[in-house]
């Protein structure tokens, strides 16, 4: 964004979208500090922070909420306009409202706001990466193309490819639906046909080869980088993530044995 008004006018539209957010959690207003009570019926408070220096603005929303059995779920939003674009930053972490020497069972969900943020006009991006939504890839030319971006050095998101047949139901009903659902953000979910499936074998090896459904080979075409992160969304040319991506080709022995290794770690 070269001109200062539309970078304001952005981070403002944002901003609306995170503070209508808080309201649908339960807040009765939106001020500098608050409380309300979530659906789950836990406690949860709110704090909003923001600065400016000249045509440049930082504001920050961070929300926590403690639950009756001592787990603790607190989520931050920031929203930054620069010299040349805005970035957002979400983060999530879960644990103990105290010291415990002792696991958490817990199952922390993908932040509705990211789906929000996300669902607004215009293009995300983490880094040369293009956040998308559920995206079909239909035939052998733009399986290539698919190939291609998943092979792209600076690629800084992976990708969880779904294989499809036209007519048939997925083994796991909905399974690409539901994999976008709760990766948004964090990862580029397509499905691909019979064909877009063959040209991702023809150009990534059978590694990575897609086909039948999501097989244990599916997760080795889309989450063949390792990430350790915990920052979240990003717009305009912003990152989404704070996040450390090894992409590599497979060798001989790994494409015959077809074994890979995928980490994804938050920060808790």
């Amino acid at each position: 964004m070269e001109r200062s008004e539309n970078r304001a006018s952005e981070a403002t539209r944002i901003q609306a979208e995170v503070e209508r957010w808080l309201i649908s959690k339960g807040a009765s207003g939106v001020g500098q500090s608050g409380s309300y009570r979530p659906e789950d019926g836990s406690l949860g408070t709110f704090t909003i922070n923001d600065t400016r220096d000249g045509d440049r603005s930082w504001w920050m929303l961070q929300l926590s909420e403690e639950t009756s059995e001592g787990r603790r779920f607190a989520v931050a939003v920031s929203v930054t306009s620069g010299s040349d674009k805005v970035s957002v930053y979400i983060s999530l972490e879960a644990g103990w409202t105290t010291s415990q020497i002792m696991p958490a069972s817990l199952d922390p969900r993908c932040p509705k706001i990211v789906r929000n943020l996300l669902a607004l006009p215009g293009r995300w991006y983490h880094g040369a990466s293009t956040i998308r939504q559920l995206h079909p890839v239909r035939g052998f030319n733009d399986g290539e193309i698919l190939a291609a971006e998943i092979e792209h050095p600076d690629r800084a998101l992976p990708f969880i490819v779904v294989s499809s047949q036209i007519g048939t139901e997925m083994a796991l009903p909905a399974l690409d639906h539901t994999l976008a659902y709760d990766l948004a953000g964090l990862a580029n979910v397509v499905t691909v046909d019979e064909d877009a499936a063959w040209a991702l074998t023809d150009s990534l090896g059978a590694l990575f080869s897609c086909y039948r459904g999501l097989s244990a080979s599916i997760g080795r075409i889309s989450l063949r980088s390792r990430i350790a992160s915990r920052i979240l969304c990003g717009r305009r040319n912003a990152c989404v993530r704070r996040a450390t991506i090894r992409p590599r080709r497979a060798t001989a022995s790994e494409d015959s044995s077809a074994r890979s290794y995928f980490v994804l770690r938050h920060s808790v």
